[in-house]
């Protein structure tokens, strides 16, 4: 599965950190690695991976009164 997601990463020449983000994150919470992303856009993901960090309840920006 991680050879497809390289391929396609040379295939559409997006930005990659994103996928980068996404594998450590299935990795992390025990998920699988699919092709998909989960369904979403690279910008989607890159919107609801904003989201996790500014929400998070422990060291998220809004927990430390940044925003």
């Amino acid at each position: 599965m991680l050879s497809e997601i390289v391929d396609l990463l040379a295939s559409t020449r997006t930005d990659c950190a994103m996928f980068v983000c996404y594998i450590i994150r299935q990795y992390m919470e025990g998920g699988d690695i699919g092709r998909t992303m989960d369904g979403q856009t690279p910008d989607e993901l890159r919107a609801s991976m904003v989201k996790m960090f500014l929400n998070d309840p422990v060291r998220g920006v809004r927990v430390l009164g940044r925003v």
